[in-house]
């Protein structure tokens, strides 16, 4: 299933709540309006369990870590 990169986080768990298993690949920012993406990989995880994150961003990687939106390392 493709969806189209511009809906929002909380449109995104919508589309999993209506096609269950379907999200092979969930391709993320860090940086979301109304989430982290790491809390959205969390909420697709629970619909979708074995969908992969891929997680990009334009910021650095010391910043989004100190900012907690995802683990060091």
């Amino acid at each position: 299933m493709w969806i189209r990169s511009s809906v929002s986080p909380a449109e995104a768990v919508n589309i999993a709540w209506e096609d269950p298993g379907k999200i092979h690949l969930l391709k993320t920012d860090a940086v979301l309006p109304g989430m982290t993406g790491k809390e959205l990989a969390g909420e697709i995880a629970k619909i979708c369990p074995a969908t992969r994150t891929l997680f990009m961003s334009g910021y650095t990687a010391d910043i989004i870590a100190d900012r907690g939106r995802l683990d060091k390392g």
